[in-house]
């Protein structure tokens, strides 16, 4: 029971702040307030702290390349796929399908079976993965998918979108900073450490203010769907890591569990920028947490045996 603790936790704070915002306690225009302490201040000192616990580089680029594709893939093919789909649900497929949530779900998921070794190694994969989910699928999103007025996004606006993301930026920067072998401060580590750890609760707690039960049957049905088709994903990336990757048994084990991770808690955040269906967003989030908890669940078990 022990093992599922942690994925209840996000569980029980998406359940508290949802029935917070039925009550009244929380009005819909102070989710603002949160949706800023999670973007521009919470995640970004996660980042930095992430990336201040990587002890090596070895094989930094090669599991940074694979988080990368097996985030940017799928959106580009979701993309052919849905060319008859109304932006305003297509907006939403694009975005859940792409990125992983690794620092606020899988990560301590990992680090409970395969200790903090394997902690690491999903921080990696991180790394490849946050290039999308910190701002990169938002903003290629965006660029792909024409506004009413029929106009696409220039290079131009997609740079200016991106430097405009303080997610993206810090992760920039803490990857050259990483790839040179330069470490911040511990001083720095050590006072940005519980701002980060802030982002699992504020996370969960802004896609619980998101959520809503009440969904339309075409709704579910693209929420099932999609949740579906992230599993299958999930099966190619999952076989390809463990069976066909260089790596040693460790961390293709580790690799083919992460990409079962729920969808990016970011998701539907920048599904509400983007003045698309929040409400299918926050649902499908929700399917792609009750999917992933099975999954990663049982191939972890398979894998170590029970609790490290």
């Amino acid at each position: 029971m022990n093992q599922f603790l942690g994925p209840l936790s996000f569980v029980f704070i998406m359940a508290l702040a949802f029935t917070l915002k039925k009550v009244g306690f929380i009005q819909p225009d102070e989710s603002r307030v949160v949706n800023k302490l999670l973007m521009n201040l919470a995640l970004p000192c996660t980042i930095i702290v992430t990336f201040a616990s990587l002890r090596s580089t070895e094989n930094l680029l090669q599991v940074c390349m694979f988080g990368f594709v097996a985030s940017l893939l799928p959106i580009l093919v979701i993309y052919r796929m849905t060319t008859k789909m109304a932006n305003y649900s297509r907006t939403v497929v694009m975005l859940n399908i792409s990125g992983f949530n690794i620092g606020c779900f899988a990560l301590p998921f990992i680090q409970l079976y395969f200790g903090n070794e394997g902690g690491v190694l999903a921080t990696i994969f991180d790394t490849g993965n946050a290039l999308l989910v910190t701002g990169g699928s938002y903003v290629l999103t965006q660029y792909l998918l024409p506004e009413a007025d029929g106009e696409r996004m220039t290079m131009k606006d997609v740079v200016r979108n991106l430097s405009q993301s303080v997610p993206f930026v810090t992760y920039i920067i803490m990857f050259i900073l990483a790839f040179l072998g330069w470490k911040l401060p511990h001083a720095v580590n050590q006072i940005l450490t519980p701002i980060g750890a802030a982002t699992p609760f504020l996370a969960m707690f802004m896609l619980g203010l998101l959520f809503n039960p009440h969904v339309e049957l075409s709704q579910l049905k693209i929420a099932l769907g999609l949740t579906a088709l992230r599993l299958c994903w999930g099966v190619l990336f999952s076989v390809t890591a463990y069976y066909w990757l260089p790596f040693d048994l460790l961390t293709r084990q580790v690799l083919s569990v992460v990409v079962f991770a729920p969808a990016s808690a970011l998701a539907p955040i920048y599904s509400m920028k983007l003045k698309a269906d929040v409400q299918l967003s926050a649902f499908t989030n929700s399917l792609t947490i009750i999917s992933g908890v099975a999954i990663m669940s049982t191939l972890s078990i398979l894998y170590t045996g029970g609790l490290n």
